[in-house]
């Protein structure tokens, strides 16, 4: 057998060594691409995520904005908020149910309920009633001790503001707001007279019999005449919570996105994820009182109920990995994003805090973006 000669032992080592820097450098450039392809997706998730909070916090803030343009309103047009004693309040309430008509038509895709409670147990109210594409007002004059109240609804076409003088709405009759409680319930948790709120959410009956979840708010009007600086009525707004899904759904980026709000318990006020038990009518339930977690009742009945899921709930991998994380979770800083495995595939999950100018409502919008659908 004839010996390696020393120039075929430096080529060999040569081949070899090219190969193992080739295979090195391969390596290294894979990686170095994979890292600068996901930098670029966390980036775009963290985009979306942005896109998704600025526009939930905006519909949020259509209560302050309406409040502040109600109240300027009402200082331009010299208001004389409704008492008992001012026999001609019911002018100043017709003046209110233009401004809550203008109010309601400016964010009609985003706001389901604006009503003006008045201290006198009266109301200026609108309603957005989509199914019909329809917008009801209300003016109502109440009477000191008196249950129900006096009143008028009008009708008008949602899309274009039109008259609708034929119209058969609701029949049902007008009530005294301070003779219900309605009025000192909602003023009690106004405790500083300046600041609005966000409440619980509650259940409704829509007029086509679904049961719909609607998140209240709460702000304090105050001032004008006679009596400046004194709390002379409440504007009450809600925003459906089948609008905000139709907001998640608006921002689904890829095919396989996902997105959902939720709050500090975990629950899930609106999502893009198909879930079977989002809306689920129960006629078994024995007592009202205790429903199962996450359900609402409309009025204390035992066969109209929703309940909404938890985020355990959606079985989504990608939000059950960071599901114990509450740092990340409820984090209320600048939206992040994690690179996460789950079911044998990666996702950026991107989360943000939802700021709004109420408080009383902690909210917080998620979304997971395959990496598939990013780089292939």
């Amino acid at each position: 057998m004839g010996c390696l000669t020393l120039k075929a032992t430096i080529g060999a080592l040569t081949a070899a060594t090219v190969i193992v820097v080739a295979a090195v450098c391969l390596s290294i450039t894979l990686t170095v691409s994979l890292n600068a392809i996901r930098d670029i997706g966390k980036g775009n998730a963290n985009a979306l995520v942005k896109g998704a909070y600025a526009g939930l916090q905006q519909h949020f803030a259509n209560p302050a904005h309406t409040a502040e343009y109600i109240q300027e309103r009402a200082l331009a047009e010299r208001w004389v908020w409704p008492s008992y004693n001012q026999a001609n309040a019911s002018v100043f309430r017709d003046r209110a149910v233009n401004a809550v008509k203008d109010a309601s038509m400016m964010h009609r895709l985003s706001t389901d309920r604006f009503n003006l409670f008045w201290a006198d147990g009266s109301r200026a109210g609108a309603q957005a009633q989509r199914e019909t594409d329809t917008l009801e007002l209300e003016n109502s004059t109440a009477t000191p001790g008196a249950i129900l109240a006096q009143g008028n609804r009008s009708y008008y076409n949602l899309s274009n503001s039109r008259p609708l003088p034929d119209y058969s709405g609701s029949r049902a009759p007008f009530v005294n707001y301070i003779a219900i409680g309605a009025y000192p319930a909602m003023a009690v948790r106004i405790t500083d007279n300046t600041t609005g709120l966000w409440i619980p959410p509650i259940a409704l009956a829509e007029t086509d019999g679904r049961v719909s979840i609607n998140y209240p708010g709460l702000i304090p009007l105050r001032g004008g005449l006679p009596n400046s600086g004194a709390l002379v009525g409440i504007l009450y707004i809600s925003l459906r919570s089948d609008m905000l899904k139709g907001f998640l759904l608006d921002v689904k980026a890829t095919p396989n996105t996902e997105s959902m709000l939720y709050d500090r318990t975990r629950l899930v006020v609106a999502t893009t994820i198909d879930f079977e038990n989002q809306e689920t009518i129960y006629s078994t339930i024995p007592d009202p009182d205790s429903l199962p977690a996450g359900c609402l009742s409309v009025g204390g009945q035992r066969n109209a109920v929703r309940c909404l899921p938890y985020i355990s709930n959606l079985s989504v991998p990608a939000f059950d990995a960071v599901s114990s994380d509450e740092a990340f979770l409820f984090n209320t800083g600048d939206a992040t994003v994690r690179l996460v495995k789950a079911d044998g595939g990666y996702s950026y999950v991107a989360q943000a805090f939802v700021r709004k100018p109420l408080s009383g409502l902690d909210l917080f919008v998620m979304l997971q973006v395959p990496e598939k659908d990013v780089i292939g």
